[in-house]
């Protein structure tokens, strides 16, 4: 088997969707599927009824693997789901406990703390050993935007036509890779021109989402499979989503002993719970998922998915034992979109000795998601009420300045004949198109082009020029407009 690896950073939000239904509220996922992968591969490179695209996309021997977040040079893995930990503890004291290492779920000590589940976030194991050592867990950046639908008519936002976006944050950094059994390595050179460069992926992607850079990386670190284990038991932790199908050829919650270890049960005349060799399934945890894929060459949905969701851990009971390097590294259906990829008896999911399933390293929050001091805003609701703060201190700014200009009678007098209407509506006009202080000055005072000193208004400013310049001086071309509004208003 080859493996292709790659890097693939987020240029922009990025938005895939859990679900393919447009209504109500839509979270996104927080890693990049296969199937992205593979589609920018086909669309490069596919020719129907060639024996190229049978090999490379339905032959199940070219596999394109999800793409994960990124915890500097380490590939992180899905928080397992049989990790759980007492509920209230803060995330940095965590102690967490392996479900399936607990020996006596009803003891004492386990009822008075309370166990909770872990189920979401991501977790870079690369720093653990035999020895303990630490894991480090963050979550993917998330953000939300709301927009509508553009009524060309009307020239105006859409009525009812409102969506809200989750994405995942520009700037984010996954690792992915590609395996290639060995009798189709020749097709390496051609996958890799077709991914490699500047894509786009996702929901919204003629808008300002979905641009991604994706390059050849070799550097990254992967968890690999764990030896086998003194008791016989198998862990199999899902790295993938996985979907497996019933005899019927319907997608199932429930696999076979036959589908994950490849042979039948021993003593399969006797009852699950007498078997020599099962699926322990009190001690497994597994969560689902189910999702319509679109088909953008077929403008269309595809059968549903359904599966076991990635993190889920699942218990084999063995007669024998089995070395994880004689097992499969996939397990069931759609292998080429990402599916099926699995851990066997890895060290994250080993407990304390004689403890009663306590793990046996710490996982910790990531450095830079701690939170941020107070002076800095910590969400778009505290942005929005500072911009509001400063347009009202500028408002106020504006009318004291314009009333102390208005309020005196001198100026009121020279200024307020029925021949400057006209003017100042004329000065408000330049002051809404100059963009700062400097080119409103240019558009009325300056010489042989300036509007109040050329021309039929030259010989009305006459002398009184001065005086405007001064206002125009200390204050905004806001400021300017509000004081012609209101002068004009005087002069009718």
């Amino acid at each position: 088997m080859i493996p292709l690896k790659f890097k693939c950073e987020l240029l922009t939000d990025v938005i895939l969707n859990q679900k393919s239904a447009s209504e109500g509220a839509n979270q996104t996922l927080d890693f990049i599927p296969g199937s992205n992968f593979l589609g920018i591969v086909a669309g490069k490179i596919y020719k129907p009824k060639t024996k190229e695209s049978l090999d490379i996309f339905h032959s199940g021997k070219v596999r394109f693997g999800d793409a994960h977040p990124a915890d500097s040079e380490n590939r992180a893995l899905r928080i397992p789901a049989s990790l759980y930990f007492p509920k209230g503890q803060f995330e940095k004291d965590r102690q967490h406990y392996v479900h399936h290492e607990i020996a006596n779920p009803s003891s004492e000590d386990l009822r008075k703390i309370q166990l909770k589940q872990e189920r979401s976030g991501f977790v870079d194991f690369c720093g653990i050993s035999a020895n303990g050592g630490t894991a480090i867990r963050f979550k993917v950046d998330t953000d939300y935007a709301i927009k509508s639908a553009y009524d060309r008519i009307h020239r105006r936002s859409q009525d009812e036509q409102m969506f809200g976006y989750q994405s995942m944050g520009k700037g984010m950094v996954y690792y992915f890779t590609i395996e290639i059994d060995d009798e189709l390595k020749k097709y390496a050179d051609n996958i890799k021109k077709a991914l490699i460069g500047t894509k786009r992926i996702g929901r919204s992607r003629g808008a300002q989402y979905g641009l991604v850079n994706i390059t050849e990386y070799n550097e990254f670190k992967e968890i690999v499979s764990g030896a086998a284990r003194q008791d016989n038991l198998l862990i199999i932790y899902a790295e993938s989503r996985l979907i497996f199908l019933d005899d019927n050829g319907q997608p199932t919650f429930l696999p076979s002993f036959e589908q994950l270890i490849g042979r039948k049960e021993i003593d399969n005349d006797k009852k699950e719970f007498e078997r020599e060799e099962k699926i322990v399934w009190d001690k497994c945890q597994l969560r689902t998922f189910q999702y319509a894929p679109y088909n953008y060459q077929r403008r269309c949905f595809d059968t549903d998915r359904c599966g076991i969701e990635k993190g889920s851990v699942i218990v084999v009971q063995l007669k024998n034992k089995i070395e994880p390097s004689e097992l499969p590294t996939h397990l069931g259906s759609y292998l080429n979109e990402g599916f099926g990829k699995v851990i066997y008896n890895p060290a994250f999911l080993e407990a304390q000795p004689s403890t009663n399933g306590l793990l046996a390293f710490k996982i910790l929050p990531r450095e830079d998601e701690k939170p941020q001091s107070v002076e800095k805003p910590q969400s778009k609701l505290v942005d929005f009420l500072m911009h509001k703060k400063e347009e009202k201190e500028e408002s106020i700014n504006i009318y004291t300045a314009v009333n102390d200009w208005i309020n005196d009678t001198a100026k009121i007098r020279m200024f307020t004949s029925e021949s400057f209407a006209s003017q100042w509506g004329q000065i408000r006009s330049r002051a809404l198109q100059a963009q700062d202080r400097s080119e409103l000055k240019d558009a009325l005072f300056k010489e042989g082009s300036g509007y109040l000193v050329h021309g039929v208004a030259k010989d009305k400013w006459a002398g009184k020029t001065k005086i405007l310049e001064d206002f125009v001086n200390n204050n905004s071309p806001k400021a300017v407009v509000n004081l012609a509004s209101e002068m004009q208003k005087r002069c009718n």
